[in-house]
């Protein structure tokens, strides 16, 4: 598992502090793949008895413009702001992002995608998958999970 999470950030050309982020959608789209332990159903169907719904999945770690609240801003300053796609949080119905120029995340319904481009973050270039590699020693009662995972 840690491999598939350092390849996401790895690719999204962002540096491992976020690896938190890229295991909750890693899980997230996991339980909305099909199975062969439940014959061909996804874990989101067994457990809801429905089958989900993908219309909202985007490449992880991709350029999204997020749409500013009127309340949240004045009449002359920009409507959207530049984020990088962070994830589906739980319980909310939207997108997480992180702006790398306020260095806060936030939730939104409204956003448009760039999903041919990986912003990253300006100060932090992984040279290979490697670089990251080192972050995931897992230990502890999540090292079986992980292991099987």
């Amino acid at each position: 598992m840690g491999d598939d999470i350092s390849a996401m950030l790895y690719e999204a050309q962002l540096p491992p502090s976020p690896w938190g982020e890229s295991l909750a959608t890693k899980i997230h789209i996991w339980n909305r793949l099909p199975t062969s332990s439940h014959k061909g159903m996804t874990l989101y169907e067994a457990w809801f008895k429905r089958k989900p719904n993908v219309s909202h999945l985007r490449l992880w770690g991709c350029l999204a413009y997020v749409f500013i609240q009127k309340d949240k801003r004045r009449s002359l300053q920009p409507h959207m702001e530049k984020c990088v796609f962070m994830g589906h949080p739980s319980g909310y119905k939207g997108w997480k992002f992180y702006n790398p120029t306020t260095q806060k995340y936030l939730i939104s319904e409204r956003a448009e995608f760039n999903e041919r481009i990986f912003p990253g973050l300006a100060k932090y270039k992984a040279t290979s998958p490697a670089d990251l590699t080192s972050w995931f020693t897992v230990s502890g009662p999540c090292a079986d999970f992980c292991a099987h995972a």
